[in-house]
């Protein structure tokens, strides 16, 4: 088959989009004593762009392959081949590459290659032993990432690597964990202080998220500081409390978890200046015991 408008002598110039050839691919289907011709599919030849007139005028093309769904008499178009060399399909998200039970064996992409999802909303770029993204990558939570080191940042700016089983390292130096034995090498350690301005009769102390504990204001005596005490600690752990009345001697019941040793627990404060006073959680008395006070 071919277009009036690519026979030789038309009178009307062509014009993108327009088909210049076209093949059918028919069959015969039985309706009565008659046989209806319907199109299976079919391959058309159109123009693809301006058509430039005079000597060696440009006429570029494309080629259109169609076919017919099932349950319709009307072929639908399926894949193109545009003037540029572009293999792409007729509309977008109209075809799918391989299925479920029939895929392709392999994917050979030239160097530079990018897969690009959604116009560009992510794109996976190739360049020489290297991919890169424009957007995050994530794994399922039964997802394995399994690599020989991670770069972070340029090439061998920080690389994360694993020393041994369960163990990473950052530039060859191991990263200590929470259960690991590591000596650690001017590091400085912060600790961690708490302040409260006229705690009252039975102030209160978690152990586990202070290890200064500073009161001020002291406007009434110290009944128990063991009331309202709590924290799990471990042996060997160090607690300082500091006291600032409000300049009236305060009095301090320690209670039962305190206890004295050859350093005797203060039970007052001093008018108007800052008493520090030390313990150590001792496992074997389950007490934290008076080391220092000043």
């Amino acid at each position: 088959y071919k277009s009036a408008n690519a026979a030789i002598g038309s009178a009307t110039v062509v014009a993108n989009g327009d088909q210049l050839g076209q093949i059918l691919f028919t069959g015969a289907q039985q309706t009565g004593t008659f046989a209806t011709q319907n199109v299976a599919a079919m391959i058309t030849g159109q123009v693809d762009g301006v058509v430039t007139s005079g000597a060696g005028a440009d006429m570029p093309g494309r080629i259109l392959f169609s076919t017919t769904p099932d349950g319709s008499g009307t072929p639908t178009d399926r894949l193109i081949i545009d003037s540029a060399g572009v293999f792409k399909p007729a509309a977008n998200d109209g075809i799918a590459l391989g299925t479920t039970a029939l895929s392709f064996s392999d994917l050979f992409l030239a160097s530079g290659a990018v897969i690009n999802f959604n116009a560009g909303n992510y794109t996976i770029t190739h360049s020489a032993g290297l991919l890169t993204t424009n957007g995050n990558l994530s794994l399922t939570t039964s997802g394995v990432l399994t690599t020989g080191t991670i770069e972070l940042g340029a090439a061998t700016d920080t690389t994360l690597s694993r020393s041994a089983a369960g163990v990473l390292a950052v530039e060859g130096v191991v990263i200590p964990s929470i259960s690991s034995t590591n000596t650690l090498t001017n590091k400085r350690v912060t600790r961690r202080l708490t302040t409260t301005n006229a705690p009252g009769a039975t102030p209160t102390t978690n152990t586990d998220n202070v290890d200064v504990m500073n009161f001020t204001g002291l406007a009434t005596a110290i009944t128990s500081m063991t009331t309202n005490l709590s924290g799990t600690p471990s042996d060997g752990d160090l607690l300082e409390f500091r006291f600032l009345d409000d300049g009236t001697a305060r009095a301090i019941t320690w209670g039962a978890t305190f206890a004295s040793t050859t350093v005797t627990m203060p039970t007052t404060t001093v008018i108007s200046t800052c008493l520090r006073v030390g313990f150590e959680w001792r496992k074997a008395s389950s007490k934290w015991e008076c080391i220092a006070t000043c």
